[in-house]
């Protein structure tokens, strides 16, 4: 007879051991989600016009550049290409960095000539989250070729 109570005892000991992890496995991961939540990082949008029309500038590779608070050098630190909306977005970048973007495009060769697209955004800093964003005027130079020019 006294062996069904120290089963059930152990059985009970068991049962109050899975349940109290469980429950500190179900408050642990819902902590943990709270803290993603709010520290998501920022994002950083940077656009990019023709500045003899104002239309978007698509399908152009972007550079995204950051500087950090203090810093007086600029370091590169993502690529990307624009959009149909002349777009590109950077996600998860620092919290109080500076960014800008640069693009560069070289259309055409030394026969047909050569229209080289150069643009650059304003400097914007980050905030803790949300997004950043930057946008800047392309430029567009004509390079003549060997037998003619495409602008």
């Amino acid at each position: 007879m006294n062996i069904i109570p120290t089963r059930i005892i152990r059985i009970t000991t068991i049962l109050a051991t899975t349940a109290a992890v469980a429950f500190a496995a179900i408050g642990g991961s819902a902590a943990s989600a709270q803290s993603v939540a709010t520290t998501t990082a920022p994002n950083v949008r940077s656009c990019f016009y023709y500045a003899s029309d104002g239309t978007a500038v698509s399908n152009a590779p972007v550079v995204l550049y950051e500087a950090a608070p203090g810093a007086t050098s600029w370091t590169k630190v993502r690529s990307g290409t624009t959009s149909s909306n002349g777009c590109t977005t950077f996600v998860g970048v620092h919290r109080g960095y500076r960014y800008h973007a640069m693009l560069h495009k070289v259309i055409g060769n030394s026969n047909v000539g050569m229209a080289v697209l150069d643009g650059s955004t304003n400097v914007g800093t980050t905030g803790s989250t949300g997004t950043l964003t930057v946008s800047g005027w392309v430029y567009i130079r004509c390079i003549p070729g060997l037998y003619g020019s495409i602008c």
